[in-house]
């Protein structure tokens, strides 16, 4: 059979950028691990057929493979994820594929909504991190037409009936636990949601991998970013530092915070954050 003229170590690369060890991709490509080391290592040269195969299932292009060196990754959105305060390591190949897929249908649709001479969403950039949180939780209320408590029981009818009002205003909300499919679960732990800002096509991500009460927590948070006009990946985590997330969780917690007195999720606890430094952020923004 043809031989593939392959770079050998593009295809542990590869194979370490889809986070599988050796026994779990020999298994995935119905190889025995000798063999697979024994490509990897160039004893032996990978077949043109194996060599597309091995790229579908690390989800690489295939002509990454006869590359001389990896690419340099770098995510196309600001990464504002932190452990402990401290930033991140490098992104797993899902959020990589996700974001890119996500600013693909984006782009589409601000050409489409651009052709169809749409005007531009009133909320992008409505704020900034000179404003009050409670002015900015006011404004958001009053644009989506939130009550200041929900008016139904459930967590999905809320959130559905918030997501509705986002979704009516012009920002486009996209809310799923995989990538393509469920073999490429997200990971709750390297992210919950991202914000895409545009002029005419604003669009939060919500990742569903996480549980209903969070889910509502980040689709706040996002929306504030958009508000904000100031795109990026969050996580959650209250010891981030940066004055965007600072804002964005303050705005979040006062909206989720009353949703407590009808549902059961406190963000303030769930999320580890403290009443009173939240107090202190609405009094300094």
């Amino acid at each position: 059979m043809t031989k593939a003229l392959i770079n050998k170590n593009m295809l542990t690369w590869a194979r370490e950028r889809a986070v599988m060890d050796i026994p779990t991709f020999a298994n995935k490509m119905n190889v025995d691990e000798d063999r697979l080391v024994s490509w990897e290592d160039g004893v032996e040269s990978i077949t043109f057929v194996k060599a597309m195969e091995f790229a579908k299932k690390t989800h690489v292009p295939f002509g990454y493979l006869f590359l001389s060196e990896p690419p340099v990754e770098q995510l196309p959105i600001p990464d504002l994820r932190t452990v402990d305060g401290k930033g991140v390591g490098k992104p797993s190949a899902e959020l990589f594929d996700l974001i890119k897929l996500m600013l693909d249908r984006q782009e589409w649709y601000r050409d489409y909504l651009l052709s169809n001479l749409a005007r531009p969403v009133i909320c992008v950039g409505r704020a900034t991190l000179q404003d009050s949180v409670d002015d900015v939780v006011r404004d958001i209320k009053q644009i989506l037409d939130v009550p200041t408590y929900p008016t139904r029981g459930k967590w999905d009818d809320y959130y559905r009936e918030l997501v509705g009002k986002i979704e009516r205003i012009g920002v486009s909300v996209m809310r799923q636990p995989y990538i393509g499919h469920h073999t490429r679960p997200l990971n709750v732990d390297e992210f919950r949601g991202f914000a895409l800002c545009d002029d005419y096509a604003p669009m939060i991500f919500i990742n569903h991998a996480d549980a209903p009460g969070p889910r509502l927590f980040t689709l706040i948070h996002e929306l504030c970013h958009i508000w904000l006009n100031k795109p990026g990946i969050s996580d959650g985590d209250p010891s981030n530092n940066r004055d965007e997330e600072k804002f964005c969780n303050a705005v979040a917690v006062h909206v989720s915070d009353e949703s407590e007195h009808s549902f059961r999720f406190n963000p303030i606890t769930h999320f580890g954050l403290n009443r009173s430094p939240v107090s202190v952020l609405s009094d300094h923004f």
